[in-house]
């Protein structure tokens, strides 16, 4: 029973997350192609036959699945977010950390001395530490343990498809904003000359840039900036792309603090464990 509620509550957590993620993602992409139709009080996907039967749902929940942890996977592997067992964290996230979790962040397995091999050790001894949490932890701390790794799952997994989405919605909402905008569109034109779209990749590429060179969560003041200045003059598509990509920042900046929560939750249990059976 206890390994059946197990796989169940990992099934939540990990796979529905999955799903969410891929089916905001697909949703967003039919929405700017002209998949959807919102224009009646009803969302219509012009996609879905009305003789769809059941199989149809299914594979849709595979696709949404697929992309959900495909994408989780390529930002990972970009270092946009980290599913891995150890990092060595950059000082804005430590002083986030403090911030979220009252404390001083302190490097794990301080007695590893440092050097080049330092960082396979720190993992190697994680691992043991996971086997011997599963294997003769408490029960309360299993649970707390499996929390923290479930809310990085949530966040690794939403962050990165909520910027996708975030993207593509604002490459929708982009036009009707700059229709409405004509001083907006001189000042860019004045840049970018006649390309628009132009104007937007360089947009995204800030955005990617920021990602890559982990100050991310400096473009939470900026969308907040861009919100409030702008919240008369946006149109719901615009509004809704930044608050996409606002959400996929916080979430992205709160896997990071949930991973070091965890290297940290792993060591003091594999210590506790240490100094009860040495």
């Amino acid at each position: 029973m206890k390994k059946l509620t197990k796989s169940i509550r990992n099934f939540i957590v990990r796979d529905v997350i999955y799903i969410l993620g891929g089916i905001l993602v697909i949703l967003s992409f039919l929405y700017v192609w002209g998949g959807i139709d919102i224009s009646k009080k009803s969302i219509n996907i012009n996609i879905i036959p009305k003789s769809a039967n059941i199989i149809f749902y299914i594979i849709g929940i595979g696709l949404a699945y697929a992309v959900g942890y495909c994408l989780q996977e390529i930002f990972s592997l970009l270092h946009v977010v980290t599913t891995a067992n150890y990092f060595q964290p950059w000082f804005p996230l430590k002083w986030l950390y403090r911030c979220l979790i009252g404390e001083r962040w302190e490097n794990i397995f301080p007695d590893i001395p440092k050097g080049r091999h330092r960082r396979r050790d720190v993992s190697k001894r994680l691992r043991q530490a996971d086997i011997i949490i599963n294997e003769k932890a408490s029960q309360d701390d299993k649970t707390h343990h499996e929390w923290i790794t479930s809310f990085m799952m949530v966040c690794t997994t939403l962050g990165p498809c909520a910027l996708v989405s975030g993207v593509l919605l604002l490459w929708k909402g982009l036009p009707a904003f700059l229709k409405n905008s004509p001083a907006i569109v001189a000042t860019l034109r004045t840049y970018f000359g006649t390309s628009l779209e132009l104007a937007f990749l360089v947009i995204v590429a800030l955005i990617i840039l920021l990602a890559f060179s982990k100050l991310f969560v400096l473009l939470i003041p900026l969308a907040f900036v861009v919100l409030v200045v702008f919240s008369k003059e946006l149109a719901l598509g615009m509004a809704l792309a930044l608050s996409v990509i606002l959400i996929s920042i916080a979430l992205t900046t709160l896997g990071w603090i949930k991973g070091l929560e965890l290297m940290k939750n792993t060591e003091v249990l594999y210590c506790k464990f240490q100094e009860h059976n040495p």
